[in-house]
């Protein structure tokens, strides 16, 4: 791992001297049977004899003949790679660099060179996954499991880069250097034990990086020369209680639980020098109620505030922070002295500051917004915050994490790992503020700001690296907050329409939180530019405030939650027309449960992993919003025929479906749960259920799992095409799960079936499969729970019990699955066993997290050094999990 040069000799594996070592000139074996020819090792994972030593064999498999298979050296020299009994990847730079050139000169080949090495990669990567994981019975070196993992996200950057520079490519043949190999869950423990990090940091950011392992450990090595001890309110203190789903961390008093507003690191709390200070309300509430944006002026000689009327020709900084890290006050709008003192250096000694200007003109929303006794001032000064941001020349990023470390002495992948891995990049108030900004600045150790543009103008060079793919999978934190988006903004580039906008904010929000639920829709129209004066359930959200005033305390109930959700997608609707995703109905999470949007989502938030294919990226299609009878949405499906419903459903067993799609009996399909969302529908739904279909979000699925709707078709329209004779039908039709779907290959069930389809006893187990078009039309609902007929519920109606109590402070995320399997060739198909054979497959490529990989029966395996979270579906081990994150 030297090659990343992030200095990570604590991981460094050992060399395993062998008893046989892997030789690229040998006739008896290739990279694929090695093991079986000089290990022994058998496709049941085992080794047929006693005395083979399994780290010893992985070594020389899965670095050593993966490197030589990978490069096609023949002369490949194994002694340039060990020493002192510890494995150096030191050469490896230069050893790429000769591959390149080797590839660049000798063009003949050269495809057919490119994907045996992609076979050898997919090969590798689905023994790590299976011989590495945390359900192993295979006592592999933890370290040498790191070492295979960085090796193999090597050797994948620099064949995508190598296939990329010199313009050919064969399609679903290569693979996607964005996607991780796995992260080993010692290195996340020792992050959290050693270094304080918190659990919920670790995991949202395995799923963003989808556990790119290189990329993780640059994260964890940008955060390393933090002293845990040194700083009293350091950010990596005061995460012990932190779990995966929530952070708990706040700026509190000593031993205590209560908010406490932090002074300056190195001022002394105690220091009667350093009292609260704050500005005129009086004069506050003034401005805000003429209309205006107040700014406000520090007098360091009198330690005083001052607020001032912006004008159009004046220059002022907004400060940009999160209140867990002490910058709020719960019962003023004061700050002590030393921030004041800190906050005006800053902004003085910031190059975009005006120097004309006699004084630094600043806005923070602690200071300028007014106490909680005016209330409606308050409200103006939150509904205002999209002017305050679009009129301040700069913004100022304060993090507590950030302001602990330097600013990455001009690498662009030490800017972008500290940048992504910072709190300030996991709320949902800083995504609305980043996005409305016109230059932000970050505030590193030092007071050291580094503008966001200059650090985005190093990534055109970073990003050609062979070594590592690591700049580019950092970049996620750009793309995550809204970068390519609000640059568009700032130099007016309308958007062809408001879909991409809208799955911008769907990707940014759903890994942030918001400490009190109902902001999340203030949050998100703010974010999304709508007006919602005319909406009462929007436009009452509680204003960002972290004290618990008496307006904060009347907490909005699940059923205004639901419909101040359902508000915000009607006016999405209402104000662009067709901007709703379509692939939205596939996404995971609990749904509103009011008639006529059961198809949403009741958060944003959702902190969901990418599922295969992204149903956001696959589907580029609007929807429109239909009074009555939900999404109107066009996708391809299957209606299922059965004699009884239970067939279909898993009222019982849990197993997977099996159906085939006409009369040939030649392709099939294999259905089954995706979660655990259908539980609470058994016995109930069954009884009302009309006719079961499946909604595909891509045409023709492939032989791996793929994300679909199981949904019960209530309605059936038959509908006159314009100039011709023929009718079409349009399906409506409830949610009642999502599924994974896959066809099935070297899969032969027809004799079986025909038994059973002319058996004449009522209890024959089949389902034929129709096939539908791939523009059949869908009006898209859901059940609420219990499941209630149609004529009980009104379009207008209030919320029937929710699915699920949204909880409050902070929205939690969910236990998200580690897609090992997803993450590795990207591209469909067959996988190979362990033991000989190359397992070729077949697919193509498509966007970053798209990508997925086949267990052998085409469900996920569980890695074992490689963290992962719980399996969500299927039985037991054969679930289908998922990276940590």
């Amino acid at each position: 791992m030297d090659h990343l040069g992030l200095g990570l000799d604590v991981f460094r594996p050992r060399y395993f001297k062998p008893a046989v070592r892997f030789d690229p000139t040998s006739k008896e074996y290739d990279f694929f049977t090695f093991p079986s020819k000089k290990y022994k090792w058998n496709e049941e994972g085992r080794f047929d004899e006693a005395g083979h030593n399994i780290n010893e064999m992985l070594q020389q498999w899965l670095f050593f003949g993966l490197l030589s298979t990978v490069l096609n050296d023949e002369n490949f020299n194994q002694n340039l790679f060990h020493k002192d009994g510890s494995i150096l990847t030191t050469q490896l730079e230069l050893t790429l660099q000769e591959w390149e050139e080797r590839e660049q000169n000798d063009e003949r080949g050269r495809t057919m060179r490119m994907i045996r090495a992609q076979l050898a990669l997919d090969k590798a990567r689905e023994t790590i996954q299976v011989l590495c994981s945390d359900d192993a019975k295979l006592e592999v070196d933890e370290y040498l499991a790191l070492s295979l993992v960085v090796l193999g996200e090597t050797l994948t950057n620099a064949k995508c880069k190598i296939v990329e520079r010199f313009g050919f490519t064969i399609r679903g043949w290569h693979g996607d250097a964005n996607d991780g190999w796995g992260i080993p869950s010692f290195v996340k423990e020792r992050m959290i034990k050693e270094k304080g990090w918190c659990r919920r940091t670790i995991h949202v950011m395995s799923c963003q990086l989808k556990n790119h392992a290189s990329t993780f450990l640059a994260a964890f090595k940008s955060y390393e020369d933090i002293e845990v001890s040194k700083y009293p309110f350091n950010a990596l203190r005061g995460h012990e209680k932190c779990k995966e789903d929530r952070c708990v961390f706040r700026s509190t008093k000593q031993g205590g639980e209560e908010y406490m507003t932090r002074h300056h690191q190195d001022c002394m709390s105690s220091d009667p020098k350093c009292p609260m200070i704050g500005p005129d309300n009086t004069k506050l509430a003034e401005v805000i109620n003429n209309g205006k944006i107040p700014v406000l002026v520090y007098e360091e000689k009198t330690s005083s505030v001052h607020v001032m009327e912006y004008k159009p020709y004046q220059t002022y900084a907004a400060i940009s922070h999160v209140w867990a890290d002490g910058y709020g006050n719960r019962t003023t709008n004061q700050l002590p002295k030393c921030q004041l003192d800190y906050f005006y250096r800053l902004i003085k000694n910031c190059p975009l500051n005006d120097e004309a200007q006699a004084r630094p003109l600043f806005w923070i929303d602690t200071l300028a917004n007014p106490p909680h006794s005016y209330k409606d001032e308050r409200r103006k000064s939150v509904q205002n915050i999209r002017d305050v941001y679009n009129n301040a020349k700069f913004t100022i990023v304060l993090d507590l994490a950030l302001m602990h470390v330097s600013s990455g002495l001009g690498s662009y992948s030490k800017y972008a790992t500290r940048i992504l891995a910072s709190g300030w990049m996991r709320r949902l108030w800083t995504l609305q503020e980043a996005y409305m900004s016109k230059k932000i600045m970050f505030a590193f150790n030092n007071e050291e700001l580094k503008n966001l543009d200059d650090i985005e103008e190093l990534y055109p060079e970073a990003k050609h690296s062979l070594v590592s793919n690591i700049s580019t999978a950092a970049r996620t934190y750009f793309h995550h907050m809204m970068g390519p988006e609000r640059l568009a903004r700032i130099h007016n580039f309308q958007p062809h329409n408001r879909y991409d906008i809208i799955v911008s904010v769907w990707r940014s929000a759903q890994w942030r939180t918001i400490n009190y639920q109902a902001h999340e829709v203030l949050a998100l129209a703010t974010l999304l530019e709508i007006d919602y004066e005319e909406k009462k359930s929007i436009n009452e959200a509680s204003v960002k405030a972290e004290p618990l005033n008496r307006w904060d305390r009347q907490k909005k109930t699940p059923a205004e939650l639901e419909q101040s959700m359902a508000d915000l997608w009607a006016l999405l609707d209402e104000n662009s027309p067709g901007s709703i995703p379509s692939g939205i109905i596939f996404l995971p999470g609990n749904r509103l449960s009011l008639r006529g949007f059961g198809w949403a989502p009741n958060t944003w938030m959702s902190g969901e992993s990418i599922d295969y294919p992204d149903p956001l990226e696959v589907a580029k299609m609007g929807a429109r919003l239909v009074h009555h009878k939900g999404l109107n949405v066009h996708f391809s499906g299957f209606v299922l025929h059965a004699r009884h419903t239970r067939t279909i459903f898993w009222p019982r067993t849990g197993e997977a479906v099996h159906f085939p799609s006409d009369s040939t009996l030649l392709e099939w399909y294999q259905i089954e749960k995706a979660d655990n969302a259908a539980e609470k529908f058994k016995g109930k739904l069954l009884e009302k259920v009309r006719q079961f279909a499946v909604i595909l979000c891509r045409p023709k699925p492939r032989e791996t799992n793929e994300i679909a709707l199981l949904v019960d078709i209530t309605k059936t329209i038959s509908r006159r095409m314009p100039g011709s004779p023929k009718e079409r039908k349009v399906f409506e039709a409830y949610i009642i799960c999502r599924v994974w779907i896959k066809r099935q290959i070297d899969f032969d069930r027809s004799h079986k079936w025909r038994e059973l389809i002319h058996r004449n006893d009522n209890e024959s187990d089949f389902i034929c499969g129709e096939e539908l078009d791939t523009d059949q039309e869908w009006y898209i609902d859901g059940y609420t729970d219990p499941p209630v007929e149609q004529s009980q519920v009104s379009i207008a109606a209030t919320a029937q019990s929710p699915a699920s109590s949204p909880q409050e402070s902070p929205v939690p995320i969910r236990s998200l699955p580690s897609r090992f399997s997803r993450v590795s060739s990207g591209r469909p198909g067959n996988s190979s066993s362990l033991g000989n054979g190359h397992g070729a497959r077949d697919g193509g490529q498509g966007p970053a997290g798209q990508r997925a990989d086949r267990g052998g029966n085409g469900r996920r395996q569980a890695p074992r050094n490689l963290a992962r979270s719980q399996t969500d579906l299927g039985r037991g081990g054969q679930g289908r999990i998922g990276p940590s994150g």
